[in-house]
């Protein structure tokens, strides 16, 4: 009888020690799961970015021969930038803020056909903070 008790002592601790590594596992397996799932999440529409990156670099392609056969005729944009001066023969002041004359920002880009403004360039005037 008292070899009986060190015995079913040493079946409970292995029994324990199986549960304990069991447990482990399971935790290790659950977190696994999850990083799984994060990474899967991650990239579902890897696919989808792919075809519409493709999509984007042919229009940019064409956008840009597009652009060269449009100046090969005489069209060209209106060079402006923050901050220089309001002209009224290139520029259309949408939006004006006190009584500045110096561009605060470009709502829309403005084009030239052999020099004659087409489409002015809209502009939002005012002073500029210095």
């Amino acid at each position: 009888m008292k070899k009986e008790k060190p015995q079913k002592k040493q079946e409970v601790n292995q029994l324990e020690e199986q549960l304990r590594r069991a447990l482990a596992d399971y935790d290790n397996l659950k977190k696994q799961t999850q990083k799984e799932k994060q990474e899967f999440s991650k990239f579902a529409n890897q696919i989808l970015i792919e075809n519409i990156v493709g999509i984007w670099e042919g229009l940019h392609i064409i956008t840009k021969q597009f652009r060269q056969l449009l100046e090969n005729h005489g069209f060209e944009e209106i060079s402006v930038s923050v901050g220089d001066p309001f002209d009224p023969h290139l520029m259309e002041a949408i939006i004006s803020e006190g009584k500045g004359e110096q561009i605060t920002a470009i709502i829309t880009e403005g084009y030239r056909l052999h020099g004659k403004v087409v489409k002015p360039t809209k502009v939002k005037v005012g002073k500029l903070d210095a």
